[in-house]
């Protein structure tokens, strides 16, 4: 069954190529992994910390696994090696003082005409502290304007930062939630404005999680 979740937000982001290798930063469960075996994918790499994850992937079709640390030292052998590069929900587990030479041993894993896509929980919600504290490991929380400023300092240019998007759901609970969620981040926006006034580093993005994309080249058109 497809992922109508990872449909509405990687799509766009998929090499034309079923050949180029992608790596899955981070694997998990597997999750995006079968979203890449099934769109076709034949040159798909998950590497994960986590044997137990790793094992309850199975196999699929396309794909390699590969238990090790996802630090620097895997990151620097792969120079040049991916036309995508895909890190979802990982990327705040990184300390916050080695965010930069992360960010940049990413860009230098990625071939000349790769692609980046990394997804992260949204620092600027009032929920994130709780996010970040839930879980001992989690090292920093990162806001629209911090993931911009780390592609720019490693040398990648910014392609996209948007919000999560999500399938519509017909039912009637999802449409109050929906209504609730707006009117709330409305008030938010209200009482960020009075602390601060119009200032430009004030969240334009309000969903929970953010996807943002970067290349080692501009992206094309730009």
């Amino acid at each position: 069954m497809a992922d109508s979740t990872l449909e509405l937000n990687y799509s766009r982001w998929l090499p034309a190529d079923h050949a180029a290798p992608i790596l899955d930063l981070g694997c998990g469960d597997g999750r995006v992994l079968r979203f890449l075996a099934d769109k076709g994918f034949r040159q798909v790499h998950g590497v994960d910390r986590d044997a137990a994850a790793l094992a309850s992937i199975g196999t699929l079709p396309g794909v390699t696994l590969e238990c090790t640390e996802v630090g620097l030292d895997y990151l620097r052998a792969q120079r040049g090696r991916f036309r995508l590069i895909i890190a979802k929900q990982m990327i705040y587990y990184i300390d916050r003082g080695e965010a930069l030479a992360y960010m940049t041993a990413l860009r230098d894993a990625l071939a000349d005409d790769g692609v980046l896509l990394v997804e992260y929980f949204n620092g600027s919600l009032l929920s994130s502290r709780m996010t970040e504290l839930k879980d001992p490991f989690i090292r920093t929380a990162y806001t629209e304007h911090a993931m911009r400023r780390l592609f720019t300092a490693s040398g990648l240019h910014e392609w996209f930062t948007g919000g999560e998007r999500r399938p519509a759901n017909p039912r009637l609970r999802s449409r109050v939630y929906d209504a609730l969620r707006a009117a709330w981040m409305a008030a938010y926006k209200a009482i960020l404005i009075l602390e601060r006034g119009h200032d430009s580093e004030l969240p334009r993005i309000y969903t929970k999680s953010i996807i943002a994309v970067a290349g080692r080249q501009p992206a094309p058109g730009h």
